[in-house]
């Protein structure tokens, strides 16, 4: 009887880990169709409505494949379009702000030296979730996150304070080089803040130059 249980548990295992298998090799077949399928809604597309089609695919999909199609959409715009990843990522946080600091980390982790205006766009784009940007950007590229930090604070001021701290938390090695804000914007006031920069901040080398023409990303 024991030899028996034994056969019969070791049969088990065996198809628990086939199933395993099979649910992995799905999983990852459904990530590769994603962006299969976002490469083909994309492509032929015109430069100036890259955003636009950008949000729209974000928009229809499904609530649990908002994400992955939002990350493949950037990966196929920072490969085909870089100079369009600014705008593609704004419209997409406008759509979905919640994922604007995945998209802009995304982002930041393909081309580096654009961390700071990606992380400016997407803040732009998802006012409120301005300090999750700014600290997940940071954390993609921390050389940059006292330039990432001051730029996120002066786009979004009235999220100053909770910036700071977020970019803080994120990337503790940086946190001597933060800027100090001395005094904090107000919605209601819209009194400007004083920022007091604790080393000087090198201008960030764009590898992608000029953006989409004509987008604004500001624009409601």
């Amino acid at each position: 009887m024991p030899m028996k249980r034994e056969h019969t548990n070791w049969v088990l295992a065996l198809v628990l880990a086939g199933s395993i298998g099979v649910i992995s090799t799905q999983a990852v077949a459904g990530v590769e169709s994603k962006g299969a399928v976002v490469s083909k809604a994309m492509m032929g597309v015109r430069v100036p409505e890259l955003a636009a089609k950008a949000a729209v695919l974000v928009k229809q999909a499904d609530i649990g494949d908002r994400e992955a199609i939002a990350v493949a959409v950037v990966e196929y715009v920072a490969k085909a379009y870089p100079a369009a990843v600014k705008s593609v990522i704004s419209s997409i946080a406008k759509t979905e702000p919640s994922l604007a600091p995945k998209i802009a980390a995304r982002a930041a982790e393909l081309l580096p030296q654009d961390s700071v205006a990606l992380a400016s766009a997407a803040a732009l784009g998802a006012r409120q979730f301005a300090p999750q940007v700014a600290a997940s950007v940071a954390r993609a590229n921390p050389k940059v996150a006292a330039e990432v930090t001051e730029t996120v604070i002066l786009a979004v001021p009235q999220e100053a304070a909770r910036t700071a701290d977020a970019v803080a938390a994120a990337v503790p090695s940086a946190k001597d080089s933060l800027p100090v804000i001395e005094r904090s914007a107000m919605a209601s006031g819209g009194v400007p803040i004083s920022i007091q920069r604790k080393k000087p901040v090198p201008p960030s080398q764009s590898l992608t130059g000029q953006d989409t023409p004509g987008y604004d990303y500001a624009r409601p």
